[in-house]
């Protein structure tokens, strides 16, 4: 609720922006407190405050500043862009209207208005970082210094309020003041670190997911495969079941990288990786070993026998129609070989070594097959 109300008054580049975006909320959130207060203070010299009538027209005239000045750099803000010239700005004009709040309520000693000098710097290492902070710090102690300077040697300061009545309240103003800007803040920050919090935990589980995912085709890669093989094997043990593993070469790939380009190749490959999503349980797992080669995980399986309906599926997933431009469809072909835990091995490696020399076997006969049938043809001639 909080951001997004802050949030239209960013301008929408910044928006864009991780790094000024949470400062900007600050900048947004300080500003908006200026005005609530101006105008508070405003309401107040015509119900609360008792001020002579010169007096009166000072402090409204002061306060009319504070206000229009406040609605133009949050104005200049969202219709402008630039963040480092409106902090600035703000942190300036923080600071100028304080030293004159200063110096027209009694001076340094006795000015209920003093505790607001402390916000500047403050505010300038909350808005602008370290650097520029530090800057407005050596500023803000230096219109301390002046401000007491001038009670020292009386000059430049007066008591627009004479009643103590006034100062009492005025000074409840400046407190409360202090604790809404000082909670605002807070409020803000805890709202901006769980943002960045939420941020820092969806890239992290973005990374986690490329780095065990194939780019390509979004199934899971060769280091994603070997995990979810190796937690197979312990399930495997601790229960006395089997699962197997398939490897997957489609025949004939290399043929749609040259004569269609390596984009049809790409889309190629996405549509099979999803045809065989589709065509598995949700228990199984597919991956993508590199190229074209893909591997199956299939758990809860007694023999090769079990696996014969999951690979029919396979062949049917691959060999449905693929559309690569609007005039040509291909038709892929695949080998397949396959491997069980534990009864051909209990060793990962060695289980994928096995499935992909029975892939290659396979792979062989179907070249011996074209040939083949190639010779006939030809004698048939």
């Amino acid at each position: 609720m909080i951001t997004r109300l802050l949030t239209l008054f960013i301008p929408k580049p910044i928006r864009d922006d991780h790094q000024l975006i949470n400062r900007s909320y600050l900048l947004v959130g300080a500003i908006l407190t200026n005005i609530a207060t101006s105008l508070a203070v405003l309401i107040s010299l015509y119900t609360i405050f008792d001020l002579p009538a010169g007096n009166e027209i000072i402090a409204r005239d002061i306060t009319l500043f504070c206000l229009f000045s406040y609605t133009c750099i949050l104005v200049l803000f969202r219709f402008f862009v630039s963040y480092q010239f409106t902090a600035h700005l703000t942190v300036f004009l923080l600071l100028a209207l304080d030293f004159y709040g200063v110096q027209i309520t009694g001076g340094y000693y006795y000015s209920p208005v003093v505790p607001m000098l402390v916000i500047t710097p403050i505010m300038a290492f909350l808005l602008l970082g370290l650097k520029p902070g530090i800057g407005w710090l050596v500023v803000a102690v230096m219109s301390n210094v002046a401000l007491l300077l001038s009670v020292e040697f009386d000059f430049g300061y007066t008591q627009l309020m004479e009643r103590q009545r006034d100062i009492e309240i005025l000074s409840s103003y400046v407190q409360f003041m202090l604790y809404v800007m000082a909670g605002g803040t807070l409020a803000i920050y805890e709202v901006i670190n769980r943002r960045l919090n939420r941020h820092l935990k969806e890239q992290k589980d973005r990374f986690a997911h490329e780095a065990r995912h194939d780019n390509l085709t979004g199934i899971p890669n060769r280091l994603e495969l070997f995990q979810q093989a190796q937690q197979l094997c312990k399930q495997s043990d601790l229960r006395g079941s089997k699962f197997a593993m398939i490897f997957i070469d489609l025949d004939d790939f290399k043929k749609i990288n040259d004569q269609y380009g390596h984009n049809a190749g790409d889309e190629v490959l996405r549509v099979i990786s999803s045809n065989l999503e589709h065509s598995l349980r949700r228990m199984d797992t597919i991956a993508r070993m590199g190229g074209d080669e893909f591997v199956i995980l299939l758990p809860g399986i007694d023999s090769k026998r079990d696996c014969q309906r999951t690979i029919d599926k396979i062949e049917q997933a691959i060999a449905h129609p693929i559309a690569i431009d609007h005039k040509t469809t291909v038709i892929m072909q695949a080998s397949i070989g396959l491997a069980i835990y534990p009864d051909d091995s209990r060793d990962i490696d060695q289980l994928c070594h096995i499935a992909d020399q029975s892939m290659y076997r396979q792979k062989d006969e179907h070249h011996r097959n074209t040939a083949e049938n190639a010779l006939c043809v030809n004698d048939t001639a």
